[in-house]
């Protein structure tokens, strides 16, 4: 069962990395040049605090998927959500730094905040052992996201 332990952490590393190095250009060509808020952190930080969110994130849909049976039918809706809510992690990076579409990006916290809201729902609905730590992985999301590097940019 190990190595379903460390496929379910890592895969949300995938579409991060991807994001990444496709954009990775972007970053002190266009990034830097923004007008940012005061409070918003050094480029530095987002690495470190997308690698700890996404490994939690992962372990927590390990702990999901096998508290429900595995490839279950009481697994698809909870994992659908999760999946659907990791889609929008990954669309992130290339709508902002790629195609430096601030006013799409402003839209994904919502949707961010509702896929892991309806992520947390679900697997609470089934899997009342493994919902605290999603539960506490959604707050984390939306707050991360509400303070988002895009939060309050300008183009300069």
């Amino acid at each position: 069962m190990w190595a379903y332990s460390v496929g379910f952490t890592v895969l949300p590393h995938v579409g991060g990395f991807l994001g990444w190095f496709l954009n990775r250009k972007e970053i002190p060509a266009w990034y830097e040049k923004l007008k940012k808020p005061s409070w918003c952190p050094s480029r530095r930080v987002f690495p470190v605090a997308w690698t700890m969110l996404y490994t939690g994130m992962g372990y927590a849909s390990y702990l999901v998927w096998n508290d429900l049976g595995g490839c279950s039918s009481k697994a698809i809706v909870p994992m659908g959500l999760y999946g659907a809510q990791l889609v929008l992690n990954w669309a992130w990076p290339p709508l902002f730094f790629g195609a430096h579409n601030l006013n799409m990006v402003m839209g994904l916290p919502c949707q961010f905040w509702g896929r892991a809201e309806g992520s947390e729902v679900g697997i609470w609905g089934c899997s009342h052992t493994q919902g605290v730590s999603p539960c506490r992985l959604a707050v984390i999301a939306g707050v991360g996201s509400g303070a988002g590097p895009c939060q309050g940019c300008t183009p300069s």
